[in-house]
């Protein structure tokens, strides 16, 4: 499943968050996907990369953080894994 955590501009080091109700039970979440769309030309053709995401399940509240890598071109899918001890 996709969701959109936001729409409108991506300012660096900002804070996006967003509560979603999967309604199932999605079991242990391993990596979460993080791709973004410009939905207008630019000729500066930005990368953007989710940092940080933490997860946090509703019916225990286990708490999991995932830390990407990098940036990625628009429409580009980045693997965003499990934090490093």
């Amino acid at each position: 499943m996709e969701y959109r955590v936001h729409m409108g501009i991506l300012s660096p080091g900002r804070v996006y968050e967003m509560i979603i109700d999967a309604e199932v039970d999605v079991g242990e979440v391993t990596e979460v996907k993080f791709r973004w769309n410009n939905h207008i030309f630019n000729p500066i053709k930005p990368k953007y990369g989710a940092a940080k995401v933490e997860l946090q399940r509703g019916k225990d509240m286990q708490l999991s953080v995932f830390c990407g890598r990098g940036n990625v071109w628009e429409n580009a899918i980045q693997s965003v894994l499990p934090c490093q001890a």
